[in-house]
């Protein structure tokens, strides 16, 4: 990830996705772009998933609020972004 402002701001919207969450940050770690950030909107969350990020991913910016939906998360991941362009991910993809 780049310190600058970036080109891509990738936003993962996340709900007790601690099982599917080091799959899908390997592979964004690992594609070719090298102007983007991640931010992780965590809607109210039970399992260790916040922890799990906030310890091992510690260049993300991980946000959270109460679940009110997903049009809530993704408004509040856009808010949070600063990359020309938006790619907004569920934790299964």
């Amino acid at each position: 990830m780049q310190k600058n402002k970036p080109r891509v701001s990738v936003i993962i919207i996340n709900y007790n996705g601690l099982n599917f969450l080091p799959r899908l940050l390997d592979s964004l770690y690992r594609q070719t772009i090298e102007s983007y950030e991640i931010i992780v909107v965590d809607s109210g969350s039970k399992d260790e998933s916040v922890e799990y990020l906030r310890k091992e991913h510690k260049k993300l910016k991980v946000t959270c609020y109460p679940n009110n939906g997903y049009a809530f998360a993704c408004n509040r991941g856009a808010e949070a972004a600063s990359g020309k362009y938006l790619v907004f991910l569920n934790i299964d993809m």
